[in-house]
Parts: structure tokens; sequence; C-alpha cells
């Protein structure tokens, strides 16, 4: 197994847990964009629960190179 494929699995287990916790579930096909198997440095997601969307505002990767949307 990967690390990214074992990043992957530990996530899942670990939003399963969140999910529970705060009563929000989520549902999406092809959503998985951007991997860093060293984890991300920042990250930071859409605030807006009126819409039901999840998007990614800002990711900084482990090497410090950023995506900004």
């Amino acid at each position: 197994m990967t690390k990214e494929e074992l990043n992957y699995e530990m996530f899942i287990k670990e939003l399963e847990q969140i999910s529970k916790k705060y009563g929000i579930g989520l549902s999406g096909c092809g959503i998985i964009k951007y991997t860093d198997e060293k984890g991300f440095k920042e990250i930071k997601y859409t605030n807006d629960l009126s819409s039901g969307d999840l998007w990614i505002e800002n990711i900084k990767f482990s090497d410090d190179s950023q995506v900004k949307f």
C-alpha cells in the first residue's frame, strides 16, 4: 500500500468520525483533487452552508507551492 493510499484510508476513517460528531455527511464523485503525502501546511474551505457546496479556497503544500481559487 502506498503512503497516499494509507493516508486516504486514515482520512476516510477520521471523516466518518467527524460526520457522526457534527451530523454532516458528504457525498461526491471524483472530488479528491489534491494530495500531499507529507500533509498540507495550510488548507481553507469555503464556509457557505446555504449553497451546500464544499470548495477549497486556498491550499499550501509541504513544498510551499500554493493553489488559490
